[in-house]
């Protein structure tokens, strides 16, 4: 890595940067590493070029999520996708992000070579969100560099400082149960590399919702955008979005034809559900 000044006396007749430089003139002159992200600073996990690319989009692309508290449209993941037509499916239908599950033992697991081959092809302003679970940070970091999605979403029973180690600019997602969902809440609220919480009605892929009325009161004034998973579908949809408000929804088995193959009529319905629902 280039550092800035290596190899000039302050104040040498040969620099070409006075000995207090304008931070203005640093920033154009080095833009790179003002922005680079502080995980690659930190742990000095940046080792190809992938890497490079992934670090710069999360800071470029308007991704999901981007804190905001004000109510805009509800943003629309659609998550297990496994190949190229579906991906263009969920695309054409307005969904701002897709998801790749980087887990092994599920149905809709797909490589990260395959799902960088995707994710590659994606038009601007639609993010990749790769989903992991409980993996080492060593593991993440292969994952990672395979390919370097715009977010990741760490969907296990991950400890606080692996969340920080892979953050930051992560999901964070867990299963809703009442007993724990106050304390689940409070305990990431505190995690700065967290961006939004992703709230599940099981451990992932089950298609199982909950009472999302229970959460509303949960939620006010909280200081994490807030994505719902979990059984939604087209005809539910909407009563999620009037319940919660939510940043965004994420689905998968709602939109399937079977696991792993999506059905393009109701990744069409379900897009339309949504934006309908925002227009109330």
């Amino acid at each position: 890595p280039i550092l800035m000044g290596e190899g000039r006396g302050e104040g040498s007749p040969t620099s070409p940067l006075p000995p207090s430089p304008d931070p203005l003139f640093i920033f154009l002159i080095f833009p790179i590493p003002l922005f680079f992200p502080l995980r690659a600073l930190r742990d000095l996990r940046v080792k190809n070029l992938l890497c490079v690319l992934r670090a710069l989009c999360h800071l470029c692309v308007p991704l999901l999520p981007l804190q905001s508290k004000m109510h805009q449209r509800t943003k629309i993941k659609i998550c297990g996708i496994t190949n190229h037509d579906d991906a263009q499916a969920a695309i054409n239908n307005g969904a701002d992000a897709i998801g790749f599950i980087f887990v092994k033992d599920s149905p809709r697991y797909i490589t990260p070579a395959d799902a960088a081959a995707i994710m590659f092809e994606l038009p601007p302003m639609t993010s990749a969100i790769g989903v992991v679970q409980d993996l080492a940070i060593e593991d993440f970091c292969n994952v990672e560099q395979n390919c370097p999605c715009h977010t990741f979403q760490l969907h296990g029973k991950e400890p606080v400082d692996l969340v920080q180690q892979c953050g930051p600019g992560v999901i964070k997602a867990f299963k809703y149960e009442e007993i724990t969902i106050k304390s689940q809440l409070d305990r990431w609220a505190k995690v700065a590399e967290i961006d939004a919480l992703l709230i599940d009605g099981s451990e992932g892929g089950k298609g199982q919702p909950f009472d999302w009325q229970k959460l509303t009161p949960l939620l006010e004034n909280y200081n994490k955008d807030i994505i719902i998973a979990g059984g939604l579908n087209a005809s539910n949809v909407a009563e999620v979005i009037k319940a919660i408000r939510p940043y965004a929804v994420d689905i998968s088995t709602g939109v399937e034809s079977k696991p792993g193959i999506k059905d393009h009529q109701k990744i069409e319905a379900l897009c339309a559900a949504v934006r309908a629902a925002d227009a109330i």
